[in-house]
């Protein structure tokens, strides 16, 4: 029997603060602000300066490189900022620790979580940060560690309730976290609350038309595919297509795990064509997002060729 991935592995969002699924830090970002680096440059001295500008270089050069699919390369360029950071600013430093985190989420994108793992710990031990938690805490849910992840994602929860309220992305965005560790452990009541309370929270600070209003319907909808609530999920899915149509998501990784996983809900209901439309779909978008090489691309590839199968054995021709 073939299994289906109910969602292909966490897609990061990396820029400027590399982050994963769009938490941003409470207290630093990955790249000094130009104020920053403005003042630490009036205090250093020229050579220290011209490497500081050379880290900031390898962390934008190392963006560029992940959006055409080139880790390896990223990977190269984000040690080297992280040996600046060490060298030029010290291990105490909130750079330091977020260029580990830089660099631990680049291994996630690759499926090296056991190169990852131990930069977000010691990155966590030169200071708990609740973006840091949380990547840490996806890490153990991609491998499905559940009781190693939660205690991190409350942590996390309780840092932003106290630096920013409850009202706040951040806020939100481990909240949904929670709500899908709870749906994946099949505590579905809470699941659904938090999900809910996430969905509130972006739908009023965002609006309905943001893409990270649209990721948390998605969980929703995945919840309730979960728990054979056929009827709402499709209701669900359908309108989180609609919302990324209408915003033009199509350059958007993280459409492609909502392609993915209503494709995995049209074939667990039964339908195979349309399973088959948006499981090639999300392969396009990879394909141009993350390339063909990478993980993400391969178990949707992987899905596809499973549909197939299950088709031809069952009768139905769509496979090409």
């Amino acid at each position: 029997m073939i299994a289906f991935s109910r969602s292909i592995p966490v897609l990061v969002a990396i820029g400027a603060a590399l982050s994963l699924s769009g938490l941003t830090q409470t207290s630093h970002a990955a790249e000094p602000s130009a104020g920053t680096a403005r003042s630490v440059c009036r205090k250093l001295s020229p050579e220290v300066e011209k490497q500081l500008r050379e880290a900031r270089r390898a962390i934008s050069e190392a963006w560029e490189l992940v959006q055409t699919g080139k880790y390896a390369q990223a990977i190269l360029l984000t040690q080297r900022a992280r040996e600046i950071a060490r060298k030029v600013l010290g291990e105490e430093h909130p750079f330091y620790p977020q260029s580990l985190n830089n660099l631990a989420l680049l291994y996630v994108l690759m499926g090296e979580y056991a190169k990852a793992e131990p930069l977000h710990c010691e990155a966590l031990a030169i200071k708990e940060d609740a973006c840091v938690l949380y990547n840490l805490a996806r890490l153990y849910m991609d491998r499905g560690k559940w009781a190693k992840a939660e205690p991190l994602l409350h942590r996390a929860l309780e840092i932003e309730r106290r630096s920013r309220g409850e009202h706040g992305l951040n806020y939100a965005t481990v909240l949904l976290a929670l709500g899908h560790l709870y749906r994946e452990t099949a505590d579905y009541v809470e699941a659904e609350r938090l999900i809910r309370q996430a969905l509130d929270i972006r739908k009023t600070v965002l609006g309905e038309s943001n893409h990270a209003y649209v990721q948390a319907l998605d969980v929703l909808a995945s919840l309730y595919h979960d728990q054979g609530e056929y009827a709402k999920a499709a209701s669900q899915y359908r309108r989180v297509l609609k919302l990324e149509a209408n915003a033009r998501s199509e350059e958007k990784p993280l459409y492609a795990t909502e392609l993915h996983n209503a494709a995995v809900f049209y074939l667990d209901a039964g339908d195979y064509q349309q399973a088959e439309v948006l499981f090639q779909r999300s392969m396009e978008v990879l394909k141009r997002t993350r390339g063909a090489r990478s993980l993400d691309y391969a178990v949707s590839l992987d899905s596809l060729a499973g549909l197939y199968l299950v088709s031809v054995a069952e009768g139905h021709l769509c496979a090409r």
